[in-house]
């Protein structure tokens, strides 16, 4: 019988046991012994204002919305791009996750292919692991990856059989660790461990906290709740910080972000001061998706979706805003403003202009589009040579309608002038 709990490869089964004890973060009052002297009460006063103000300090940023919606120009907010047609060695049905790296790219398809592809920083094909089956590192349904530059490991969930499978560069299988039920969205990788968000049999968030390598058990530690449930859609997310020595978790159309350290502690809490009695009028209510998308429409609520990037200097957040339509955020961290935005206009490569951020990439610091050949072909068809500086590179390279996606990725800017005047 395998192991459901442990990390296993054919060469190496028997880890000892191991489990890192909880640490307790609820602190509270009652658990600290006090002797029962008379200034008891008034320390207890003081500790307890020195407390609330560190956790006014700590926990309560709130950004304001500003209401004036504005335009804003690529080369304002963006300060490169590289354009980069993916090689067609095996063709990739459709990019459903991209994570972005100085070296590689990381791309899951498993919408039709069932694939991860591994490319180049330029684009040049290295390597596709699909190993389906139910045996030892084989997958049924690659539901995320997470990816170890440092490690140069590739990690895969798989829904259907409950594992989380780890490979080298070039696929060979690593080892893999059984879940005990839980239910995995996202999986990011920090050192060594790699973290995941997950749901207990009673709906609540919990970060697991998993060392892939050593064999050691899953810490889990609870996250916020933000006092409603939406099911029928992905119910959370988490989002690596611009330096990679934190991370963000959300739940779908919360308009707040806890970051959290690498030891799994809150050490953040963002408030986006969107919508009034947003939350009063949802709390303690369980929303299907069908439901949720008709309530922000009548009652015309900007509310945070599930697309995030994070700078040095501003977020570029996703939005659903009243009567259907989309939009963006950019958010200054200096000046707690949220500006809504209707429209980044493409100064830059000149191809397109964007409304969104588009759905299978939240790198940190990068804000990347994939497009179909056949899309740029019929844009490049329309615009003269002297609109962009990468019209004849990519005229000269020949795209076919069948060829792999053009990636064109934009690396943001630590802060923009434009939000602090």
């Amino acid at each position: 019988m395998r192991n459901q709990d442990r990390f296993s490869n054919e060469n190496n089964t028997n880890f000892e046991p191991y489990s890192k004890p909880l640490k307790n973060r609820n602190y509270s009052l009652d658990s600290i012994c006090w002797p029962l002297y008379p200034f008891t009460l008034w320390m207890i006063i003081i500790l307890s204002s020195c407390s609330n103000r560190k956790s006014d300090l700590q926990f309560q940023d709130v950004y304001t919305l500003d209401k004036e919606v504005i335009d804003i120009s690529a080369s304002e907010i963006f300060e490169s791009f590289q354009i980069i047609p993916l090689e067609t060695k095996e063709i990739i049905g459709e990019i459903n996750n991209l994570i972005v790296t100085e070296n590689h790219l990381v791309i899951l398809d498993n919408a039709k292919t069932k694939s991860i592809f591994l490319h180049a920083i330029d684009g040049s094909q290295l390597g596709v692991i699909h190993p389906l089956g139910e045996g030892p590192g084989e997958y049924l349904f690659p539901a995320s990856i997470a990816y170890s530059e440092q490690e140069e490991s590739i990690l895969v969930y798989c829904s259907l059989l409950g594992k989380i499978i780890n490979y080298d560069l070039n696929g060979e299988f690593l080892g893999e660790y059984f879940l005990s039920g839980e239910s995995v969205s996202d999986l990011i990788v920090f050192k060594g461990n790699l973290y995941m968000t997950l749901k207990d049999g009673e709906g609540r968030n919990i970060l697991g906290i998993l060392n892939y390598k050593d064999g050691r058990e899953m810490e889990k530690i609870p996250l916020p709740n933000n006092g409603f449930k939406v099911s029928g859609i992905k119910p959370q997310y988490i989002y690596k910080s611009h330096n990679e020595e934190s991370f963000y978790f959300k739940d779908i159309y919360s308009n707040s972000l806890s970051e959290v350290n690498m030891t799994g502690e809150i050490i953040g809490q963002k408030t986006f001061d969107l919508n009034k009695d947003y939350i009063t009028d949802w709390k303690g209510r369980s929303l299907r998706f069908d439901e949720i998308i008709p309530e922000i429409q009548a009652r015309g609520y900007i509310v945070i979706t599930d697309e995030f990037i994070d700078s040095e200097g501003y977020f570029l957040i996703n939005t659903e805003e009243g009567k259907g339509s989309g939009g963006m955020l950019l958010v200054d961290k200096e000046t707690y403003s949220a500006k809504p935005v209707r429209n980044i206009i493409n100064d830059m490569d000149g191809l397109y202009s964007y409304t969104s951020i588009l759905g299978n990439s939240t790198n940190p610091g990068y804000f990347i589009v994939s497009m179909e050949p056949s899309i740029i072909n019929l844009r490049l068809d329309q615009m003269e040579v002297g609109l962009s500086p990468y019209l004849q590179k990519l005229r000269s390279a020949g795209l076919q309608n069948d060829d792999n996606p053009v990636l064109i990725i934009y690396k943001m800017k630590t802060s923009i002038e434009s939000l602090e005047k």
